[in-house]
């Protein structure tokens, strides 16, 4: 199961706007949406199961329909000190992985 990760704060209700980062090839693989908050919070705070992934209105973007509020985990977040590491762009990685790490950039590693 893959995860994407938004890398910009999302309604954390029922719905999420992905931006046009999102591989439409892989759409139909996705399960799970992770949310990294920007700063001051710097970190992966919570993780949605999807329902479905539609297009939005006439636009590059998609409507990300949740099968329930999005659940707050333990934080992956930015390690001290560690250059490079804040995430630039949706990315991809495991659902393991996400429960798993402590620090953003464990995510790709």
């Amino acid at each position: 199961m893959n995860y994407l990760v938004s890398f910009q704060s999302v309604h954390l209700g029922f719905y999420g706007q992905v931006s046009t980062g999102v591989n439409s090839q892989n759409i139909p693989k996705l399960k799970y949406i992770a949310v990294y908050q920007v700063a001051p919070v710097s970190a992966i705070t919570h993780i949605a199961e999807i329902a479905e992934i539609i297009p939005y209105q006439n636009s590059d973007k998609y409507l990300v329909k949740f099968k329930s509020p999005a659940t707050k985990i333990a934080s992956v977040s930015l390690q001290p000190g560690k250059q490079g590491s804040q995430p630039q762009s949706p990315r991809y990685t495991s659902h393991d992985k996400i429960l798993g790490s402590k620090f953003v950039h464990q995510l790709w590693e």
